[in-house]
């Protein structure tokens, strides 16, 4: 531990490198087990993690993206399902000269870049 860390006077209200002020004279930041010590006594508080609050959000948290996901990609079947119904019964029977009009209304950019008028 740094001399003029410990010497320096109470850090409480204080805390200069979270301040932000740099400046000749203020003390460097302390690093790892210091810099947790001088939080601690900023704050007064023992800092937790785990409450059970926080673990009983958590899991709230992960079910709801698992039934968002799970939503989604069921949506995402409804809808291709839909789309191959629809190749199906209307673009497969068409003759290939139908389906390069098509092709050209739908995508103009790629046949001229192809070349092929």
């Amino acid at each position: 531990m740094r001399k003029d860390f410990k010497t320096g006077g109470p850090v409480i209200g204080n805390l200069p490198w979270v301040r932000g002020t740099s400046r000749p004279g203020v003390r460097k930041a302390p690093r790892g087990a210091e810099h947790k010590e001088a939080i601690k006594q900023e704050q007064g508080l023992k800092i937790t993690r785990g409450t059970p609050i926080r673990k009983e959000y958590a899991d709230l948290k992960r079910a709801h993206r698992t039934r968002q996901r799970l939503s989604k990609t069921k949506e995402a079947r409804i809808q291709e399902g839909k789309s191959k119904a629809f190749q199906e019964k209307y673009i497969k029977p068409l003759s290939p000269e139908t389906k390069v009009k098509m092709s050209r209304s739908q995508y103009p950019k790629s046949w001229r870049r192809a070349g092929k008028n």
